[in-house]
This record gives structure tokens, sequence and C-alpha cells, in this order.
């Protein structure tokens, strides 16, 4: 081989091309893209869940000092 396949054959797209080729290495990274999103799920799911049950009890906060107000108006 030349020097210049040499400076060829280390070129990003080659090194890529090789990477590629290996099946172990593809299935470690689908794995860990599929870990990320799993994971990236479960959190937005966790926020979603917090911040409803957050907004629910505001709301059930502001309904119970609204019937202990009209309730005391009849008294």
């Amino acid at each position: 081989m030349s020097r210049s396949e040499d400076v060829l054959d280390l070129s990003p797209f080659r090194v890529l091309e090789k990477f590629n080729g290996n099946h172990l290495v593809q299935f470690f990274f689908n794995q860990l893209k599929f870990g990320i999103g799993l994971f990236s799920t479960s959190f937005l799911f966790v926020l979603k869940t917090i911040f409803l049950k957050s907004r629910a009890i505001k709301a059930s906060k502001l309904q119970y000092e609204a019937g202990h107000h009209y309730l005391r108006g009849f008294s």
C-alpha cells in the first residue's frame, strides 16, 4: 500500500464503514438508543404525572376554600 492509500484508509468515512460492519457494535448502539428513549419517555411521564397531581391538589384546595366561604355565608 502506498502512503496515500493509508491516509485514505484512515479517513472518517472508511473508519465508519468498518465500524458499521460490526454487528455487535450496532446491537450495542441500538440497545443504547432504546434505553435512552425509554428513560426519556418514562422521565417525561413522571414529570407529567407530578404536574397533573399538583394541579389537582391546587384545584381541590380552591374548591374547598370556595365551598367553605360559600357555607360561611349562610351562617
